[in-house]
């Protein structure tokens, strides 16, 4: 069955998420929340097929500004988002761009 996802991501460099293989991403953005001091949590949303086993997909955040070094070559930009600080002590707040590996073939 197709379905719409949401997989949360810590703000680190590199991490693995499990998605259905042949999952498409359709949106990055930050679902507002009180976690992360109310900065909200950053997310990928996919359109999955329930019905197929789950795959670990390498997902690299990377801050305007910051080098890429760690960004593998074959990583795909899926989108980019602002996630805005909460009070004038978080500052005017960060624009992630967010890049996943191509399924293996």
């Amino acid at each position: 069955m197709r379905s719409i996802w949401k997989f949360p991501l810590a703000i680190v460099d590199f991490q693995e998420i499990e998605m259905p293989q042949g999952a498409k991403p359709l949106l990055v953005a930050v679902q507002p929340s009180v976690a992360n001091r109310g900065l909200g949590t950053l997310c990928i949303w996919a359109e999955v097929d329930t019905d197929v086993p789950k795959i670990k997909r390498g997902v690299w955040i990377v801050g305007t500004g910051h080098p890429m070094l760690l960004v593998a070559d074959a990583a795909k930009h899926i989108g980019s988002t602002l996630m805005v600080g909460q009070t004038f002590l978080d500052g005017p707040g960060f624009v992630w761009h967010v890049y996943m590996n191509e399924e293996p073939k």
